[in-house]
């Protein structure tokens, strides 16, 4: 069998889908979502796909969500997309579906669904699924194309995360090839408002970097609302830092904290087990209760690095 041949062969069975990104969403989810339920709904005029979810600042085009009555999720099959952890599950009413699917890049521990195709090889959920179609030969829109394009590259922060491989240019090459527009994607991507790199800015200012090169910044969930979420931008600009190795970037959101880390070197999935933590090896994150824990985690990783 090939190796996307059984997910393409579950994907045909469903007749009543719902497709949900994860909670406080990211390119590669929503990407994931809308280049997939094009695919779905070309596949059969008999198969109905909604979307639920939320957008982020610039992803609009992709489409819009759909309102899911309450009665309806017993009788559908949910599509969990991207989503790293039970917690992240967009909405509870999903993990009540007939039946519930992950497809996701990242390696699991605690299951919270039916059935997964999970592989861990991938840059992200978007290449999984343009893979699949590239493999299986399947109709594909350049919208699709370009939905799936913008989250590969949003999770790959323009293909400069150290995961990228050659099965991702190919992926990449593919997508080209079925309409879309790279240039336009990268500039998506990478482009952001003045006032927001400004921001970023005055953040890099209270960025900590301990001798052995572990970086650290403290944020607030409502900083980061401010600002539409520049995730992928904040974390580019510190990479390019040189006496970075290792970045964290711990952001409160009552009542938790969240601890995002990224590395190009250490293996964070296994760093971050003995914490509770977890994602794939080059980037992964941890939610811990109180103030106090972050630093102890943050001294912790800081020892590891020496």
């Amino acid at each position: 069998m090939k190796k996307y041949q059984r997910l393409w062969q579950q994907l045909q069975s469903y007749q009543n889908v719902i497709l949900v990104p994860h909670r406080y969403p990211d390119g590669d989810a929503l990407g994931a979502a809308f280049g997939l339920y094009g695919m779905l709904t070309t596949m059969s005029a008999k198969v109905k796909v909604r979307i639920i979810g939320n957008h982020i600042d610039g992803s609009e085009w992709m489409g819009s969500f759909d309102v899911i009555p309450d009665d309806h999720w017993a009788n559908s099959d949910v599509l969990l997309l991207d989503t790293a952890t039970k917690e992240l599950v967009y909405t509870p009413q999903a993990l009540s579906a007939q039946s519930r699917m992950l497809i996701d890049h990242h390696p699991k521990t605690t299951p919270f669904y039916d059935d997964a195709f999970i592989d861990t090889t991938a840059t992200s959920t978007c290449e999984i699924i343009a893979a699949m179609a590239s493999e299986e030969s399947l109709a594909i829109s350049s919208h699709s194309a370009q939905c799936l394009l913008y989250g590969l590259l949003h999770d790959t922060t323009v293909l400069t995360h150290p995961y990228t491989s050659t099965k991702t240019f190919d992926v990449v090459a593919y997508l080209i090839e079925r309409g879309a527009n790279y240039h336009a994607i990268q500039k998506k991507v990478l482009s952001y408002p003045f006032q927001t790199l400004t921001t970023i800015r005055q953040w890099m200012e209270r960025l900590t970097i301990t001798p052995r090169g572990f970086g650290y910044l403290y944020v607030t969930y409502e900083e980061l609302a401010n600002v539409h979420f520049p995730f992928s931008e904040l974390f580019r600009q510190c990479r390019q830092i040189e006496e970075i190795t290792m970045i964290c970037l711990v952001v409160h959101k009552e009542p938790q904290y969240i601890m995002h880390f990224q590395s190009d070197k250490e293996n964070l999935n296994q760093l971050l087990a003995p914490f509770g933590g977890g994602g794939h090896a080059f980037a992964a994150k941890v939610y811990v209760d109180s103030l106090p824990e972050t630093y102890r985690i943050i001294e912790a990783i800081d020892q590891r690095q020496g």
